[in-house]
């Protein structure tokens, strides 16, 4: 059972799955520090709790004095929304920290990519475009991108061990995947035409012949 401050910074530590020299850099603390907190013998100071509640997404009531729920409730679906998103990047900062060279550098350009397209696509920004068009877009990229999850996912099940007929079932439906991708890149381009109120129909039935 939680009972101490400390217990509860070492939870809300491990569900993230930081060592305590990990979990320290992020708040220039170090290593010994955070040991002695977690084990009762010295105390956070009320900036260290604070950025841990803001880090972590904690509600601040139940880190100090265990009453209430972890998490802060939210108000609306613009805060479930955004706590969802929040969290997604202290996942993402973690794995950046235990990647290779190689693989940051490639995650980071999808990112930095990705938060381009973001960028494009506001509704308060862009009220002359089609926001319908807007959402199937980013829907879209949405089913693009779980469809690659899920080849990605399915080829490191696949092993020396394994008989033809499993293989052949994995690689078929890879290769569903792979078709279904295709025809969602289609609706893809199509959607950016729709957005801009451009028409898409004479360009797309030329390329279909």
């Amino acid at each position: 059972m939680i009972t101490s401050i400390g217990e509860r910074i070492k939870f809300i530590r491990k569900q993230y799955k930081l060592t305590q020299t990990e979990f320290g850099k992020k708040f220039g603390v170090s290593q010994t520090h955070i040991s002695k907190i977690e084990k009762g013998e010295e105390n956070p100071s009320e900036t260290l709790i604070m950025f841990i509640c803001s880090s972590f997404f904690v509600n601040y009531e139940w880190l100090k004095n265990g009453t209430g729920l972890i998490e802060p409730v939210p108000n609306s679906s613009e805060d479930i929304n955004y706590q969802k998103s929040k969290r997604a990047l202290v996942e993402i900062e973690n794995n950046m920290d235990k990647w290779g060279s190689d693989v940051a550098w490639n995650y980071a350009n999808s990112l930095e990519a990705f938060s381009y397209v973001l960028s494009l696509y506001k509704p308060e920004s862009q009220a002359t475009l089609n926001y319908g068009a807007q959402i199937s877009y980013f829907n879209y990229i949405s089913q693009i991108i779980n469809r690659i999850q899920f080849i990605v996912m399915h080829d490191g099940e696949i092993h020396q061990d394994m008989t033809e007929e499993d293989i052949n079932a994995i690689l078929v439906h890879q290769n569903k995947m792979i078709r279904q991708i295709s025809k969602l890149l289609h609706n893809l381009s199509k959607s950016i035409f729709d957005i801009h109120d451009l028409d898409s129909n004479k360009i797309f039935d030329d390329e279909d012949e």
